[in-house]
């Protein structure tokens, strides 16, 4: 009898070692690399307690504070830009280092964005991130509309990490200027992307004071990438995908515009996604627009990218 409860004594407290182990695994095991630029709720769930996994909710404050996903960190959408003339434009090397650095974000960390589930902040911060060089950003698919909607865990307590020393890179193959766009406008090899909608491009509506296009521009509505599931944004499949942009030669070069800066970034993240070269112009329409001495094309055609 005695040697019996010994011998289940050991048997639990063996079985405790290794529940601990495992967990000390999950937890503190290297980074987990995502397999691709975009997560799956059930992926980051399986994920969520790795060390070098940094979570970013791109929502405002008051959103973040209300509910947010466990373990992530607030960093809104807003502050990846500056307002400079109604233009929405990127902020600056050293303005980078400090947001990143002050949030505790590390060169190496592996980071997963999400937004509320419109997808456009979440490929906003993407694009931010891939200017100033940062290796390894997932997307997460759907938001944290898709992530509450699995029952997946949130938390209203706030995450803040350790601050840090970021160093950011300087990189410009991922940014491009209205100088850029005049180039572009003579070369052979580099073509525009009008991220707008159909009636923006059309000179229908805008958000500017003036309507039209850049001339040459090809469109792509920033929508078409996405299923139209609102709230709940979801990019479409890969097979989709490569449908939608089959057309585009991925040799050339490829500058994408919107009205002030957060639809192109999805066209960017999914031409990105697939493997081709391509720049978002930063000034966008709004810039352009205003410019007096530049082309502007106003005259209804066929829409590319529909």
């Amino acid at each position: 009898m005695h040697f019996s409860i010994t011998q289940n004594c050991f048997r639990n407290l063996f079985a405790a070692i290794a529940l601990i182990l495992a967990m000390s695994n999950s937890l503190f095991a290297g980074p987990s690399v995502p397999p691709l630029p975009l997560v799956a709720s059930e992926w980051l769930k399986d994920n969520l307690y790795k060390n070098s996994l940094v979570i970013i909710d791109t929502r405002s404050k008051k959103e973040y504070l209300q509910n947010h996903i466990v373990g992530a960190i607030n960093l809104p959408v807003a502050a990846s830009f500056k307002m400079d003339n109604l233009r929405n434009k990127v902020i600056s090397l050293s303005e980078i280092k400090a947001l990143l650095s002050n949030a505790g974000i590390k060169n190496n960390h592996s980071i997963i964005i999400y937004d509320s589930g419109i997808f456009k902040d979440s490929a906003r911060f993407f694009w931010l991130l891939s200017i100033y060089g940062h290796q390894h950003v997932s997307i997460l698919n759907g938001g944290f509309h898709a992530w509450h909607q699995a029952k997946m865990p949130v938390t209203s307590v706030p995450r803040n990490l350790a601050r840090s020393d970021y160093i950011p890179l300087i990189g410009h193959r991922f940014i491009t200027t209205k100088l850029g766009i005049r180039l572009a406008l003579k070369s052979p090899n580099t073509f525009i992307i009008d991220a707008r909608s159909v009636k923006n491009f059309n000179a229908v509506t805008t958000k500017s004071k003036k309507s039209g296009r850049i001339p040459q521009a090809i469109n792509v509505p920033w929508y078409s990438s996405l299923n139209e599931e609102q709230p709940n944004w979801k990019l479409k499949s890969i097979a989709e995908l490569r449908s939608i942009f089959q057309k585009f030669d991925k040799d050339k070069y490829y500058m994408i515009y919107c009205e002030r800066g957060k639809e192109s970034a999805v066209i960017f993240y999914t031409m990105h996604l697939l493997g081709y070269k391509v720049a978002v112009y930063d000034g966008a329409w709004i810039e352009w627009s205003r410019d007096k001495s530049l082309p502007i094309e106003r005259a209804s055609r066929a829409i590319s990218g529909e």
